[in-house]
């Protein structure tokens, strides 16, 4: 999907703008990752933030994602698989808060990242890759 490329583009090379772009240095590997498992392994961003490190096989390219009643397997593709591992490499060097120790994606704070994380992060791309569309379009 022409609009799933773009928008994984501008995760990687976009330009958020002033101070944002000292933050993306710290986070594009983990957006990224985040952005490729929602559109690309089509599961839900309140799955995303319970996923623990254990939870992810990137040499079989699957994890396993717990629900309140159930654990589903959920294939991705090698793309998805190079994205999380980029992620990994670097989260196994953040020291975790005392309890987000196992989580996968974590804050800045160094705390598993919430659910309403996940959507601001995600409508702050959005919103930004569509208005630099707008000034290439006016161009």
């Amino acid at each position: 999907n022409k609009i799933n490329v773009e928008m994984l583009d501008f995760v990687v090379n976009g330009n958020l703008g002033g101070s944002r772009n000292e933050y993306r240095e710290h986070t594009r590997e983990r957006d990224l990752a985040i952005i490729m498992l929602i559109m690309g392994a089509g599961i839900k961003g309140s799955d995303v933030v319970n996923l623990d490190i254990d939870d992810v096989h990137l040499e079989c390219n699957f994890i396993n994602v717990r629900s309140r009643k159930t654990t589903r397997t959920v294939f991705f593709s090698d793309t998805i698989s190079l994205a999380i591992g980029q992620y990994l490499e670097k989260r196994l060097d953040i020291i975790a808060q005392y309890g987000d120790d196992n989580a996968l994606f974590l804050s800045l704070q160094g705390k598993r990242m919430c659910l309403r994380t996940v959507q601001k992060m995600i409508k702050k791309e959005v919103i930004k890759m569509e208005s630099e569309v707008r000034i290439i379009e006016r161009r």
